[in-house]
């Protein structure tokens, strides 16, 4: 059957809690700097947390019942940290997390919604994440 409709009920039937849909392992691509950023981002998580992820920014979630309510009370909202922040909180609140191939379109129209400066922002910004998380010390919930 469908891999990425196995994984999603396997996130309901509890076999992971949090699910991340992953842009890249079918095929769709972005700019050599950016895939760049992202995997090199992406070595850090996926050693800390114990699982492989390539796609540490995608939006793509799912979450168990379980997942939701551990992770509401801490759920940070600022961009980088909704997306990477949260994969080391449910890592340190015990949570299991899986990947799962998802299929996104090119864009047809429109600008990117990030320019240069902010990119760089987000860089320092993704760096501060991984170096708290990294050197802070999970704390297991």
């Amino acid at each position: 059957g469908d891999r990425r409709l196995r994984t999603w009920t396997q996130a309901r039937r509890g076999d992971a809690e949090l699910v991340i849909g992953t842009r890249f392992e079918l095929g769709f691509e972005i700019g050599f700097v950016r895939r760049f950023v992202l995997r090199l981002f992406a070595l850090p998580v996926s050693r800390r947390i114990g699982t492989r992820i390539t796609d540490p920014t995608s939006g793509f979630r799912g979450f168990s019942a379980t997942a939701a309510e551990t992770l509401a009370p801490v759920f940070p909202v600022k961009y980088l940290s909704d997306t990477v922040e949260l994969l080391y909180l449910a890592h340190e609140h015990g949570l299991r997390i899986q990947t799962v191939p998802v299929r996104m379109r090119e864009r047809t129209s429109g600008q990117p919604s990030v320019n240069l400066i902010q990119g760089i922002g987000y860089v320092i910004r993704l760096m501060s994440i991984i170096v708290r998380h990294s050197i802070g010390g999970a704390r297991r919930r």
